[in-house]
This record gives structure tokens, C-alpha cells and sequence, in this order.
């Protein structure tokens, strides 16, 4: 999960620099900061903040996240765009960075959103043509129940908020 956050080069490299020592000595276990690993990523990430991933995934034992698709408002914009509104809500106790993908009938869009532990998320994403699916997660992050939510869009736009009752993909 974390290569999918971070990028196979950014971990590659972190890797390279990290020493392991760095995080059993003493001075660095008073401060109670990010581990040496944790600044090292940081940094040659473009500067992201991943302390949620580290909190809930490696120094903590959270559990896993419980995503669900609680709401899906698709709207038509101009010149053939759709605006989509996904809701997202997490069950479990452990934040999780997943994939929303919209599909129409001609294209689809992806975005990542982080959807906090005992939170909920909110990602717009536009696209293309009349929105026909959606989909959060792509089964990358575990979760305890399916990994994989799609909502079937039925005449998207005609009335509000359009959501038919999510589907799980037989594993």
C-alpha cells in the first residue's frame, strides 16, 4: 500500500537512504517524532505528509478501514462534462488513501482521496460523457469487509442524488 501511496521510485529510493539505526537511538525515541524512515520518504516525496499512514498503519495496530459509498451526486456541466460528488464514509478505525474512479460510456477519470479512520470524504472528480459507474477502491487497500465498492449510475442527472445499492465484485 505504501509503494501505491508513495510511488515505486520515492520508496525505492527511501530505502536506499534509510538507516536503521537511526530509529534505535535513544535520542530519536525521547522526541517521540516520525521515524528516520518516515522523514527520509517524506522528503522525497514531494513533500507529502504521510504521518496518517505511519499513525494507523505502522505504529499503531488499528485495525483495517470499512469504506463505503454513502452518496454519488452526479451533475451535467458544459460542453458534454459531468461533475460527480462521491461520498465517502470509513467505518474502521485506520485512515486509508484509496482510488475513486467514475466510468461513462466513452472514458474514466481516477483521483485518490484519503478517507480518514471514523471519518468521512467527500471527492468531486469531472468527466466526459454521462456518468454510468462508480468506484471506490480497487481492492490495493485491504479492508474488512470487500475490498471493491462499485454503485451503478441509472439516468444520472434526471433526478437527485442517483445511487443504486452498491455492488461487491465475487472474489
Amino acid at each position: 500500500m505504501l509503494r501505491d501511496i508513495a510511488g515505486d521510485s520515492t520508496l525505492s529510493a527511501a530505502l536506499r537512504a534509510y538507516d536503521p539505526s537511526a530509529d534505535t537511538n535513544l535520542d530519536s525515541l525521547r522526541d517521540r517524532g516520525p521515524g528516520a524512515f518516515e522523514k527520509i520518504l517524506e522528503k522525497a516525496s514531494v513533500r507529502r505528509d504521510l504521518s496518517w499512514f505511519f499513525a494507523d498503519w505502522v505504529d499503531n495496530d488499528k485495525g483495517l478501514p470499512d469504506l463505503t459509498i454513502d452518496s454519488v451526486f452526479p451533475s451535467a456541466a458544459q460542453a458534454g462534462n459531468w461533475l460527480v460528488a462521491v461520498n465517502i464514509s470509513n467505518s474502521g478505525y485506520a485512515s486509508a488513501e484509496v482510488p475513486v474512479t467514475v466510468h461513462s460510456d466513452t472514458n474514466s477519470v481516477t483521483q485518490r482521496v484519503v478517507v480518514p479512520g471514523r471519518g468521512k470524504a467527500v471527492q468531486r472528480l469531472l468527466i466526459l460523457g454521462k456518468p454510468t459507474e462508480v468506484q471506490v477502491n480497487d481492492g490495493t487497500v485491504p479492508e474488512t469487509e470487500a475490498s471493491v465498492h462499485i454503485v451503478h449510475l441509472d439516468g444520472a442527472g434526471d433526478n437527485p442524488p442517483l445511487l443504486s445499492p452498491p455492488t461487491t465484485p465475487q472474489q
